[in-house]
């Protein structure tokens, strides 16, 4: 139920092995830029957008999702695990690279046991996580899609991906997810915690 030019289509990611092959790149990336994973796969399924849509996604053009498990035994927790990352197949090679960076940013967050945090706050992480690998793989495209991020009208990624990134003014990258994780919100920012999704 898609439209797509050309341009996009000349590096569509339109099966799994392809998907894997590439997510295996940016989870080595990701970990290389100190945001260490358990692993560098996970299981993962190319979806269209009704699947994405009916796994409760938010915001606008969501291109990809994360399920997570947590397995409790009399209130105590016991294990949790990435069901599966949900990726819109189709995507442009650099769109699913960084759609990709930003599920595993969720990823990142539920292995280190970070609480609970405001939408707006945990999107912009993982937003400013995807803008990381970018500029880690400069092109065009790259450009294009940094571009896009800054424009964004959403309040939920684009705001919270504007005030992760002027945080950086101030913290490096690890510094500043470590002030989430005490803190729960974004350094000078104390009304990021309010915002709800769209």
């Amino acid at each position: 139920g898609r439209t797509m030019c050309n341009l996009c289509r000349r590096t569509g990611i339109d099966s799994l092995h392809a998907a894997k092959k590439l997510a295996q790149k940016v989870a080595t990336e990701i970990s290389d830029m100190d945001f260490r994973l358990s692993r560098t796969s996970f299981p993962l399924r190319l979806v269209d957008r009704l699947e994405l849509s009916r796994a409760g996604t938010h915001g606008e053009r969501i291109n990809g999702t994360t399920r997570m498990a947590i397995e409790t035994l009399n209130g105590e927790e016991v294990s949790r695990e990435i069901s599966t990352i949900l990726m819109l197949h189709g995507l442009p090679a650099e769109s699913f690279a960084a759609t990709y960076a930003h599920e595993l940013g969720h990823v990142w967050l539920f292995e280190q046991h970070f609480p609970e945090l405001p939408l707006q706050v945990e999107e912009g992480l993982c937003e400013l996580l995807a803008h990381l690998w970018l500029i880690n793989n400069p092109s065009p495209w790259s450009d294009y899609l940094i571009h896009l991020k800054e424009r964004s009208t959403d309040p939920v990624y684009g705001e919270g991906y504007r005030i992760a990134l002027r945080s950086l003014n101030h913290l490096k990258p690890a510094e500043l997810f470590e002030y989430v994780k005490k803190h729960q919100r974004f350094p000078n920012a104390p009304n990021s915690g309010h915002s709800t999704a769209p």
